[in-house]
């Protein structure tokens, strides 16, 4: 370009220097892309984990009332299509002691429809007493 003084001035960029950034934009906005991706699979899997323990829950407090003693059960919660198992054992039964009857191991698995894999298991103790 010249200038009012008649002198040659050189402004803008060449065509090599806008090759390279658009370049560098199109590397930058894969990664991005890559990184946005990433946390939308966590953000999916978070939720996931979220509701199969809340089902965990709602499925361990539905059998809490039932009587002593050994007992499988299990389901599908259709809003969520997960897949659910509820195991109660006695492991140790205790007569020397008037307060204590049983201690129940109580397993709660989640699954999904599709899979055989175990997304969230729930353990816990319950001491049975004899005893109001």
């Amino acid at each position: 370009m010249i200038s009012d003084q008649g002198v040659y001035t050189d402004s803008g960029f060449t065509l090599i220097e806008s090759l390279i950034g658009l370049l560098i934009l199109a590397i930058s906005s894969g990664l991005m892309m890559q990184a946005i991706s990433l946390a939308s699979d966590q953000v999916t899997s978070s939720k996931r984990l979220i509701a199969a323990e809340q089902l965990a829950v709602v499925v361990l407090a539905d059998h809490s009332s039932y009587p002593n003693g050994d007992l499988t059960d299990a389901g599908t919660d259709m809003p969520s299509s997960l897949v659910w198992r509820y195991t109660k054992r006695t492991i140790a039964r205790q007569d020397e002691f008037a307060e204590l009857s049983a201690v129940e191991l109580i397993a709660v698995e989640i699954r999904r429809s599709n899979s055989d894999a175990v997304i969230y298991k729930l353990k816990t103790l319950a001491m049975r007493t004899t005893k109001p």
